[in-house]
């Protein structure tokens, strides 16, 4: 379809966190790696797809025994068995159970539990080997359009970040267009230990208008290194025209050294709609949480249960903020990007305030306002930032002036760990509602935003052969920088003063893949010192150089809206068959109004109108993996 150019330039360090450890295997050790036990069968029950025949070389119904294992009695090229709609219980009140459909094929070696109006297709592959598979999961309702898909073939690399790589630098082959990656996703085991990366989510910008059916076609034959033209019985196509596209996708390793692909295309637009699920079950898909072996089955629970944890529905943002000079040609978009994170938040319903501070040296002409709030409108780039506070919902226009020009003059020397600390310190004691307190029962967030590295940890290197400058450090760098973050961890994971505990660290800064543009006019330094924080207090580091900060904005939202109402499931739900009611009434999933799940985990999270507190009931009806 053309040339492409990768917007990333480090993508085999980067994506699918493969630069996370020094081993990209260790994860593939122990139940369910490369070299765990059962590696002819996956351990699946006799007479099943897959598994061992039963006396008399007998299989359950559809299947016939073939060497000694069940397979298909019908062309193992299309789905193999009619879609299952699962029988369930009569009553699991008030929410009853939600009915999925589940997928199996075998010659791909996957199950799938989807949307029930989903429309699937198995695709032909012309020329293709027959261990090689791929289907079209489509989902069109009511202006919510996910165009998803699963693809298996045999593994050519030996780690789930490796397959990853691959098929990104096979697309940028296969679609004209500009691929940024979002999020590199994260190493993990799936729910029927397989290695994987899930979590990856790619920006895609094409010069022609397109839909997310037509970007989907070339991303499979990406994944399945074929052709384009080699991809054959494509469903119609449907979607909105659109220039931008967002990909989500999980990589997952059988035993059997197959890569099983599943993930989702959407258009920006929809994606980026806080009102709308399209980013939902996108992520769903990309999590593997829907996805099993082929032949696996489900089971329904009706979990009921009070809820125990105390929510937190307060949450106080404190914004670090790097005014540098180097910071120009991004200060714009950061400054369009917090006033969505402004307007976003006022959705969710959370009773929010924010703290914007600078990132002041200790010791310089402006030590008296180093973690010192702004409350004022002035443009004056040495303004004190007026009176020391929180601002309130209703201030987004003093929020955005206090983002462009925080407390103070910076001065070339950027110490934003000192100033993460000592915003802190400088608003405790925390009281029950002052302006210029940390409240008692808040959550605690605090955001860098940075294009430099911390001047605190640049200073222990002194010289012109910085090791910093380096994407992976070596162990006496990295010794230096983890003694130097642990007096910033330490204090505000509570530690030394158990008020000044924060709940989430999040940086906008450098990253390996950060490249120069319009946005970043030169390279932004590695956010080495911030990273470690950040992993140490439940954050993560996002790309200064977007030209578009609103995927991250959600992100950090969602986080936020995660820890104001935590509630635990007995098990790890299918994502797509969970309902849940708050204190007999039912709600749906949303962000805005309802209740949130991140496919994967066990926890259900409160939002909008949907107010939880100690003692309520929850009911919640979904099926797991059996």
């Amino acid at each position: 379809m053309g040339s492409t150019r990768l917007a990333t330039n480090i993508i085999l360090c980067a994506l699918l966190a493969a630069c996370t450890t020094a081993n990209p295997n260790a994860v593939l050790d122990g139940q369910g790696g490369l070299d765990g036990p059962s590696a002819a069968d996956g351990g699946r029950p006799p007479g099943t797809i897959g598994g061992p025949c039963l006396p008399g070389d007998k299989c359950d119904p559809g299947l016939k025994c073939e060497q000694g294992r069940c397979v298909p009695a019908a062309d193992g090229g299309q789905w193999d068995l009619p879609p299952i709609l699962p029988d369930l219980p009569p009553t699991c009140s008030p929410v009853g159970f939600k009915k999925i459909l589940v997928r199996s094929h075998t010659g791909g070696d996957w199950t799938v539990a989807l949307e029930p109006q989903t429309n699937d297709k198995t695709l032909t592959l012309v020329g293709s080997s027959p261990n090689k598979a791929a289907a079209a999961l489509d989902y069109d309702v009511a202006g919510y359009q996910v165009a998803g898909f699963v693809v298996s073939r045999p593994s050519a690399n030996e780690s789930p970040g490796g397959e990853g790589t691959a098929a990104v630098q096979a697309l940028a082959k296969n679609i004209a267009g500009q691929i940024t990656v979002r999020h590199g996703g994260r190493l993990t085991t799936t729910h029927d230990g397989f290695p994987a990366a899930v979590g990856v989510v790619l920006d895609l910008e094409v010069q022609v208008q397109s839909t997310i059916s037509l970007v989907r076609k070339p991303l499979i034959a990406s994944l399945l290194d074929v052709p384009v033209s080699g991809v054959g019985g494509a469903p119609p196509d449907f979607g909105t025209k659109s220039t931008t596209f967002v990909i989500r996708m999980a990589v997952v390793q059988r035993k059997d050294k197959r890569t099983v692909f599943v993930g989702a295309v959407t258009d920006r637009a929809s994606d980026d709609d806080y009102q709308k699920g399209v980013a939902a079950l996108s992520a769903d898909l990309a999590s593997a949480n829907l996805l099993a072996q082929a032949g696996a089955a489900v089971d329904p629970r009706c979990d009921t249960q009070s809820v125990a944890t105390p929510p937190k529905d307060k949450v106080d943002i404190i914004w670090v903020m790097d005014e540098s000079g180097s910071m120009d040609s991004k200060r714009s978009g950061i400054a369009a990007g917090a006033q969505s994170f402004f307007a976003q938040l006022q959705q969710t319903g959370l009773d929010f305030r924010m703290g914007v501070t600078n990132v002041l040296n200790p010791n310089g002409t402006y030590s008296t306002l180093v973690g010192k709030f702004c409350s004022s409108t002035s443009t004056d780039p040495y303004s004190d930032g007026g009176v020391d506070r929180f601002l309130l919902p209703s201030e987004q226009s003093i929020f955005s002036a206090c983002i462009k020009n925080p407390p103070g003059y910076e001065g070339g020397q950027e110490y934003g760990l000192v100033n993460s600390m000592d915003a802190v310190k400088r608003h405790l004691p925390r009281a029950a509602s002052s302006v210029d307190k940390i409240r008692k029962d808040a959550q605690v967030v605090i955001i860098v935003v940075t294009d430099e590295q911390p001047q605190g940890l640049k200073n222990l290197f002194p010289g012109t052969s910085n090791p910093l400058s380096s994407c992976v450090l070596n162990a006496a760098t990295q010794a230096k920088v983890d003694a130097h973050v642990k007096q910033y961890i330490d204090y505000l994971s509570g530690g030394s003063d158990p008020e000044a505990k924060i709940d989430y660290y999040q940086v906008i800064g450098g990253l390996c893949t950060s490249s120069t543009g319009a946005t970043c006019t030169y390279k932004p330094e590695v956010a080495h010192g911030y990273e470690e924080l950040a992993k140490a207090l439940g954050g993560e580091v996002h790309d200064v150089c977007q030209a578009d900060l609103k995927p991250t904005v959600t992100s950090i939202i969602g986080k936020i809206v995660a820890g104001a109402a935590p509630h635990t499931l007995q098990a790890v739900p299918i994502a797509s068959s969970l309902q849940v009611a708050l204190d007999s009434v039912a709600l749906k999933r949303s962000l805005v109004s309802g209740f949130s799940h991140t496919a994967g985990t066990k926890e259900v999270l409160f939002t909008g109108s949907a107010k939880v507190k100690l003692g309520s009931t929850v009911v919640a009806s979904y099926q797991i993996w059996n």
